[in-house]
């Protein structure tokens, strides 16, 4: 969280007339890039034939950041001096970019790394075995071909695992307990999120620069306090990691480079949550075309 509102309420619980007075307490919190990136797959091998297409996309490198909001870029750091190879920074793409049979080693080692900018990755090595096939084959026709082994670094489970324990901190305690005499001020968590003038469809050019907004998600829950608090989110329709919702504000963007032939339509599955207990959740398919 980046923000947090408190309600303090100070009473002196007096007789016959309790006397108190209220007052809201906004908290901002600075983030601080204290976080590198880290690559959720490393140490990739992979089968490549001499004949595939210049051109042709043979690997799809990913790396993510605790960090909110930072921009992770790629780079080559070395085993590409002749430029056979090319690195899409922004996408982590791999692609071929000369004649694979024109070398005359069997094997090359493409070290790649990733930054947000203040922070650099560790050094992954990317490895392709070159094979030997017919020009005409079918079975080297395209990138599809290609297959990778690749080790899991486990970063998306641990990203997943930090992001559920802060949405589990943010739910208030039951100190009935320890404050026994204050009642809840909210009570119980009866309203489910609803979502408002929910866009049918959203249509998007693939030239769309990255850091668009798209639309504007709108909810309400008619609870209050942190029962009506809604986060937004995107939990499934994403598979290439082209777009995101700003959690408080249900902003959606474009954070990658879109591409009809890759992809021509995504339906994301949209959802927010209150911060309630029991949390409740609305989700509604949103055709981006």
């Amino acid at each position: 969280r980046r923000r947090y509102v408190l309600h303090i309420r100070a009473s002196d619980w007096g007789a016959p007339y309790r006397r108190q007075t209220e007052m809201k307490l906004t908290i901002k919190l600075r983030d601080v890039n204290d976080n590198r990136p880290q690559f959720e797959k490393i140490e990739c091998v992979g089968h490549l034939p001499r004949y595939i297409p210049i051109g042709s996309e043979i690997l799809t490198l990913s790396a993510l950041d605790f960090d909110a909001g930072n921009i992770i870029s790629y780079r080559t750091v070395s085993g590409n001096e002749d430029g056979c190879f090319n690195l899409d920074s922004a996408t982590g793409v791999l692609s071929v970019t000369c004649d694979l049979s024109d070398l005359m080693v069997s094997e090359r080692e493409v070290n790649v790394t990733a930054t947000d900018g203040t922070h650099f990755a560790d050094v992954n090595k990317v490895t392709l075995k070159l094979i030997a096939a017919k020009k005409d084959s079918d079975m080297f026709s395209s990138s599809n071909s290609v297959s990778f082994e690749c080790k899991d670094t486990g970063v998306a489970r641990r990203l997943t695992e930090a992001m559920e324990s802060v949405k589990k901190s943010n739910v208030a305690h039951n100190d009935s307990e320890v404050f026994a005499m204050m009642p809840s001020r909210y009570g119980d968590n009866v309203h489910t999120p609803e979502f408002i003038n929910f866009p049918h469809e959203i249509q998007v050019n693939e030239s769309a620069p990255i850091r668009s907004t798209l639309a504007k998600i709108r909810a309400r829950d008619r609870d209050l306090g942190y029962n009506g608090n809604l986060i937004f989110g995107i939990t499934s329709g994403d598979n290439d990691s082209v777009f995101r919702i700003e959690p408080e504000t249900g902003e959606l963007k474009v954070i990658g480079y879109l591409d009809r032939e890759r992809e021509t339509e995504y339906y994301l599955n949209i959802t927010v949550y209150d911060q309630g207990r029991p949390q409740k959740t609305q989700s509604r398919l949103l055709p981006i075309m």
